[in-house]
């Protein structure tokens, strides 16, 4: 062989093995490896989460869908209180998780008087799609969950609450046009952007996959139309509602770091809460008391009361 045929030889080569490798780790990035199923669950730090399960199979509810933006059917359960309130809070899970997983966090609000929705994120449990986007089609999907709550009850208030991924598909909605139903966000653990969190993860467990990040950028761009550079902090930055910002100082997962970016960019009234010790997501479990409070308080002083504040 030629000089230069040898040449174009290993580049094809090693342009084949780049582009599988885009294509590897955007399965393991963005496509669950199976659909979820609620089981009693461990944080990442292998804290013991108490099993609500019970409690949520004997709660009154109703089984709810919606069509996407882009024709997915999409699920949902809401539990309905027995006290006739228009109060809700519609709850968004983390990262290849399920609609289940916040149960724990789910009866503070339930206990509080609140109707409790429990949304599955695209391609997770029975909602339709083959892959999610940790956060840039997951927005628009839950605007159409607040609408269809103020269609069902337009005397609806609503609270969004979300934990790791949840919690920053609730810090981009929060910049979407939303009903004035809408009442305050509550987000817990969440990253900054998709691309942010992904440069982090491949720094500190899988360092051979950031050879890989322009492609991964540029496939999702290109043929799966969304962005994994998608900001909460953009999306912050034009926030009207109430916005309680929680964080773990030992979460090896997203870095608590990140608190400070999307507090400062927050626009609107906000509280910023950390959790001294517990890991990722686990404070509700490891500091039972003080997260209720927590979260109490900021209902309280924002949701419960009759008219939307200003902000």
């Amino acid at each position: 062989m030629k000089t230069w045929e040898i040449i174009l030889l290993v580049i094809a080569v090693i342009l084949v093995l780049y582009i599988a490798g885009t294509l590897y780790f955007f399965k393991y990035i963005f496509k669950p490896s199976k659909k979820t199923q609620p089981t009693t669950k461990k944080a990442m730090s292998g804290v013991k989460r108490v099993n609500e399960n019970e409690w949520y199979d004997n709660c009154k509810k109703e089984h709810l869908t919606i069509t996407s933006f882009d024709g997915l059917t999409l699920h949902a359960d809401l539990l309905i209180n027995n006290n006739n309130s228009h109060n809700y809070c519609i709850l968004v899970h983390g990262y290849k998780s399920h609609r289940r997983s916040a149960t724990l966090e789910s009866k503070i609000f339930y206990d509080a008087g609140c109707h409790c929705l429990h949304i599955s994120n695209r391609s997770h449990d029975e909602s339709g799609g083959r892959f999610f986007t940790m956060g840039d089609f997951e927005r628009k999907d839950l605007v159409l969950w607040t609408k269809l709550i103020v269609e069902k009850d337009p005397e609806a208030k609503i609270i969004l609450f979300g934990r790791s991924m949840g919690a920053n598909i609730v810090m981009e909605t929060v910049g979407e046009e939303l009903p004035n139903n809408v009442i305050c966000g509550i987000s817990e653990c969440g990253f900054t952007s998709c691309q942010d969190q992904l440069h982090f993860m491949t720094k500190r467990y899988v360092k051979i996959a950031g050879i890989f990040f322009l492609g991964l950028k540029l496939y999702c761009k290109l043929f799966k139309k969304f962005s994994i550079a998608q900001s909460a902090i953009d999306q912050l930055k034009k926030c009207k509602i109430p916005m309680l910002l929680m964080h773990s100082t030992k979460d090896n997962f997203v870095p608590v770091e990140m608190l400070d970016k999307v507090a400062a960019a927050c626009a609107s009234k906000k509280e910023v809460v950390v959790f001294e010790g517990p890991g990722h997501c686990e404070a509700c479990a490891v500091q039972t008391e003080k997260y209720k409070d927590v979260i109490n308080d900021f209902i309280n002083n924002y949701f419960f009361y009759k008219t939307k504040p200003s902000v």
